[in-house]
């Protein structure tokens, strides 16, 4: 029986258990968080150097393929994608005519490229070099000179990656990569200096005030003596108006007042004119009575001046030149629709067509290289014909030959069978390689077999089988739309290499 101290001591020590439990647990996380970031970042990092970049149009810029924290590596499939309507490569080696390259770098430096070669119509670049030693650490896998063709922004974007260690085995990477992005602008324009043109200020034109002549009084004359003598004379007065410029505005008007009786004087006045005298005979004067006229005021006129405006200089509008908007194009790229077909439970399916290589049937793809691929007679496991890639006779050729073709995984599938037969010759002991791939929907490489000499010139038929328990699963690849890559590889020298594959079966089942 338990006493009430030990069931209160009991009960004390459960609140402590469960914190050690709590502590534990969140221990065990941290630890399991730990392991994968140390694991994340100790994978190796391939990514361009710049990333980003805006250049003007005219000029040319390089951009590093950079990998960091890799150890063994010994072979490298790079291929890239870039925007050919903006921007085209240099060829980083004028000395080799028919083909633009790009500049390889310092990883795996000690063998040539067994592949660099760049397609500025497709904008696509493939660069391929494996190493006759192993590299570790940092550096260059190739340098890219670019000029820009266009405005616009061109990305650059790793379509394959693979690499792999000195086992043939793939090295892990970190995912996802980096898409480099370089805008190209307007070139710079010089601005021409503008010379001022000096605007004369107007000058002031003074309006002369109208001059206004005073009237002319004309007087009364007073009466003159008469001579006795006849006289022919014509008097002409002279009379001058008054001239006003312009027509003058009274400002005022005087009133005449009552005219006062003249007063009779016996005093004569004489009339002074200019007379034409013709048989004048004097005679003494008679006085007669002279009125003294009665000076009337004439109102003077005051002239209203006429404001003339002076001209005015009018400002000249200044032309704006309104800039033409120019359009960017925008590369697009379309997928292609995938079918998608689905497993009934309990089907097997057949995913390859023609893998018997014995019909002409649409089905496996040839891509031209300088020695194309096909079907041949020359070897078949079974039936009369199957798959040639690589050389079969005559003189070495710098080539790459491949088959493929392409298949829908389906995403219900439980198990995936991929078999194959391949036989391989060669005539030297180069670098030629043969070798079989799945390229996934990603563009990333799995490789299935990758033989070197010896294995280059085995001579006899080798099976290889697949499934969802080997390296690399297939289960991976359900719901993806894959490639089955077959290639062999001739360096152009020594001698020559060859690889035949037949009876390809890959079957998905549910």
């Amino acid at each position: 029986m338990i006493s009430r101290h030990q069931a209160a001591s009991k009960f004390r020590l459960r609140p402590h258990l469960h914190t050690v439990l709590v502590l534990f647990v969140l221990l065990g996380l941290c630890a399991v968080l730990r392991s994968h970031v140390l694991r994340a970042s100790s994978l190796p990092v391939v990514t361009f150097d710049p990333l980003t970049q805006t250049v003007p149009l005219g000029s040319s810029f390089v951009v590093n393929v950079t990998i960091r924290g890799v150890t063994d590596l010994s072979a490298i499939d790079l291929q890239l994608a870039f925007d050919p309507s903006i921007l085209q490569v240099v060829d980083a080696d004028p000395s080799s005519p028919g083909t633009v390259e790009i500049q390889p770098g310092d990883v795996l430096s000690g063998t040539a490229p067994v592949m660099n070669q760049v397609d500025n119509t497709a904008g696509e670049i493939v660069y391929e070099i494996f190493g006759t030693s192993d590299f570790s650490g940092d550096g260059i896998i190739a340098t890219i000179f670019f000029t820009p063709t266009a405005m616009g922004t061109s990305p650059l974007t790793f379509t394959v990656l693979s690499l792999l260690d000195k086992t043939a085995n793939p090295i892990i990477y970190q995912t996802p990569l980096d898409e480099g992005s370089y805008t190209v602008t307007a070139a710079p324009t010089a601005i021409p200096t503008e010379t001022p043109t000096e605007t004369p200020e107007p000058t002031a034109t003074d309006t002369p005030e109208p001059t206004i002549a005073p009237p002319t009084e004309t007087p009364t004359p007073e009466p003159s003596a008469t001579p006795t003598g006849t006289v022919e004379a014509t008097a002409t007065p002279t009379h001058t108006p008054a001239t006003i410029e312009p027509s003058p505005t009274p400002t005022e008007t005087g009133t005449p007042g009552p005219s006062p009786t003249p007063t009779v004087t016996n005093t004569p006045a004489f009339l002074y004119l200019p007379l034409t005298l013709k048989n004048l005979v004097v005679q003494p004067p008679t006085p007669t009575p002279t009125e003294t006229p009665t000076i009337t005021n004439t109102p003077t006129h005051t002239g209203t001046p006429t404001i003339t405006p002076t001209a005015s200089n009018t400002p000249v509008g200044t032309l704006t030149r309104t800039p033409t908007a120019t359009r960017t194009p925008t590369v697009t790229r379309t997928p292609t629709a995938s079918p998608t077909p689905t497993l009934a439970p309990g089907e097997c399916r057949e995913l390859i067509i023609n893998g018997s290589c014995e019909t002409e049937v649409t089905s496996w793809s040839f891509p031209p290289t300088a020695y194309t691929a096909g079907y041949s007679t020359t070897r078949a496991h079974g039936g009369v014909r199957s798959l040639r890639t690589g050389i079969e006779s005559g003189s070495p050729v710098y080539s790459y030959s491949s088959a493929k073709q392409s298949v829908y995984v389906p995403a219900e599938a439980e198990h995936l069978t991929l078999s194959f037969w391949y036989y391989t010759q060669a005539t030297g002991s180069d670098s030629d390689k043969d070798y079989a791939l799945i390229v996934d929907q990603a563009g990333r490489y799995y490789y299935l077999t990758w033989l070197t000499w010896p294995y280059t010139n085995g001579r006899n038929w080798v099976h290889v089988e697949l499934n969802e328990t080997s390296y690399p699963t297939l289960l991976q690849f359900r719901g993806q739309r894959i490639t089955i890559h077959f290639e062999t590889f001739n360096n152009g020298y020594g001698g020559i290499a060859a690889m035949y594959t037949d009876d390809i079966s890959f079957v998905a089942c549910r």
